[in-house]
């Protein structure tokens, strides 16, 4: 346990990841690097739920395109 009763996580990066990362936390005007990791999580499942609803667009379309064409088959 590190000071002031917080945790400390420990990753090992070369120096390339780390020069990345510290331009992504600039960008994300993190404070710290936990910020910088649960804003990363947080965009993370903002895109599953995004891609979740682009599939069910899909379906839908699928749906609303074989009623369209067993309509015009019946006409």
């Amino acid at each position: 346990m590190a000071k002031n009763g917080k945790r400390r996580i420990v990753i090992e990066v070369d120096e390339h990841q780390y020069e990345e990362l510290k331009r992504l936390k600039q960008a994300s005007h993190s404070k710290n690097w936990a910020d910088l990791l649960i804003k990363c999580l947080d965009n993370s499942l903002i895109i599953a739920e995004i891609m979740a609803i682009h599939n069910d667009i899909k379906d839908i379309n699928r749906a609303i395109n074989e009623i369209s064409r067993l309509i015009r088959e019946e006409t």
